[in-house]
C-alpha cells in the first residue's frame, strides 16, 4: 500500500498485513479506456496537487483507486499515457477539482509518440529558489492555464514544484499560457507571467518565470 501521510491519501492496493479501514464515499475511483494500451501506452501517471504525489499504473488495469482525506477540501489531478521506454505519448488530462466519492474517468484527446511534446517549466521568486520564497510570500499553488485554438486548460502544481520543474505532455500546436502563484484556497498571491510557445513532436519547450517583489499582491509582498 502506499500511504502519503502529508497528502492524507491512499492508493489501496493490497498489501500483506496492511488494512485500511473507509467508506465508499472516502473513495475517488480513477479509470480509462483500455483501448489506450493498444495505442502505444504502457502505464497511466497519475498525480495529485502537483508532485504532492504521483502514480504509475499499468495501462491494462483501466482503474485504480485512492482515499483522501476529506479534512484536505479537495484535490488537484492530472494525467497522461507512457509508453514502455517512460516517454509521454498522450496530451495530459486535467481536473482541477476531486472530492471524496467521485469516479474520474481519464480522457486523452491525442495519442501517440509522434504526436507529441514537452512544455517544461520552472520558475523563481526574486531571482531565487522557489522552496523558501514560496513559504515567504503565502504561495502554496502555481496555476499554470495552457491556451490552444481558444480553448484553456488548467493545470495546478506545488509552488515549491518550481524548483525541480514541472512539466506537461501537450499534442502538438501554438500555445499560450499563463503561470499564477495561488494561496491555500487558490486565492492569486500574483500578477500572471505569461508566455507564448510551438510544441512539436518529440521536443521540450523550457519557460522560465520569475516572480519578483512587484509581481506580488498587496498583502503578500
Amino acid at each position: 500500500m502506499k500511504q502519503l501521510a502529508f497528502l492524507g491519501l491512499v492508493s489501496l492496493i493490497a498489501t500483506t498485513g496492511c488494512t485500511v479501514t473507509t467508506t465508499s464515499s472516502d473513495i475517488v475511483t480513477v479509470t480509462w479506456d483500455q483501448s489506450y494500451c493498444t495505442d502505444g501506452a504502457a502505464s497511466v501517471v497519475i498525480s495529485f496537487d502537483g508532485s504532492g504525489y504521483s502514480d504509475s499504473v499499468d495501462c491494462t488495469a483501466g482503474t485504480t483507486t485512492y482515499v483522501l482525506d476529506s479534512a484536505y477540501g479537495y484535490h488537484e489531478l492530472q494525467a497522461y499515457l507512457e509508453d514502455s521506454t517512460g516517454a509521454a505519448i498522450s496530451d495530459t488530462y486535467s481536473r482541477t477539482s476531486i472530492s471524496d466519492g467521485d469516479t474520474v474517468q481519464l480522457t486523452f484527446a491525442t495519442v501517440g509518440a509522434t504526436d507529441i511534446g514537452t512544455l517544461d517549466l520552472t520558475w523563481t521568486i526574486d531571482g531565487g529558489s522557489a522552496a523558501s520564497g514560496c513559504s515567504a510570500h503565502s504561495a502554496v499553488y502555481a496555476e499554470i492555464d495552457v491556451t490552444v485554438d481558444s480553448s484553456t486548460t488548467v493545470y495546478t502544481a506545488n509552488c515549491t514544484d518550481g524548483d525541480a520543474g514541472y512539466s506537461i505532455p501537450l499534442p502538438i500546436g501554438s500555445y499560450s499560457a499563463t503561470v499564477t502563484l495561488n494561496e491555500q484556497s487558490n486565492t492569486p498571491v500574483t500578477t500572471q507571467g505569461s508566455v507564448t510557445f510551438d510544441i512539436t513532436a518529440g521536443t521540450s519547450v523550457p519557460a522560465t518565470f520569475d516572480f519578483n517583489s512587484a509581481s506580488f499582491l498587496a498583502g503578500f509582498q
